[in-house]
């Protein structure tokens, strides 16, 4: 994928709820580092632009990515939460003339420079108008879902499930 066409956005706006704790989890130290940080660096490494898309504790994430020195991002504040879908609509604005748009979650620590640059060149070779990225767990019991219903991919909140 040309990079130059592509931005990427990353969602941080939830309040995470499944966490229980009253900071964001995006906080989290994860071997010394916010958890915030791991999927902004692989992006950031790419040199790509990156928007993230902030909501619940807002100030202080985008606090912790500045102080971090984080390049290339620009934020948004969803205001109301009103879901994954409502989160990358708010953040239309920003796509300039990107070509391809990359949804990455905030919550990603294990999203490396590899990881991510696989998942481009798999989007490129696949001619995909879109692409993010999820993951296969066990027991999805208080996630949300992508689910394919006659070969259209939708993203549906846990309670919708």
């Amino acid at each position: 994928m040309a990079l130059q066409t592509a931005r990427a956005v990353v969602l941080a706006a939830g309040k995470s709820t499944r966490f229980k704790t009253k900071k964001s989890k995006l906080l989290s130290s994860i071997c010394g580092q916010a958890m915030i940080l791991y999927p902004l660096r692989a992006i950031e490494s790419l040199g790509m632009p990156m928007t993230v898309i902030l909501g619940h504790q807002a100030e202080v994430v985008q606090a912790e990515i500045s102080a971090a020195g984080v390049q290339n991002a620009s934020f948004i504040v969803q205001k109301e939460q009103l879901g994954t879908g409502h989160a990358v609509l708010c953040s239309k604005d920003s796509w300039g003339d990107a070509e391809n748009i990359v949804i990455l979650y905030g919550d990603m620590p294990l999203m490396n420079k590899e990881v991510l640059q696989y998942m481009l060149d798999d989007h490129t070779t696949s001619g995909a108008a879109l692409t993010f990225c999820t993951s296969y767990v066990l027991d999805p019991h208080g996630y949300g879902r992508v689910i394919e219903r006659e070969g259209v991919l939708q993203i549906i909140e846990e309670k919708n499930c």
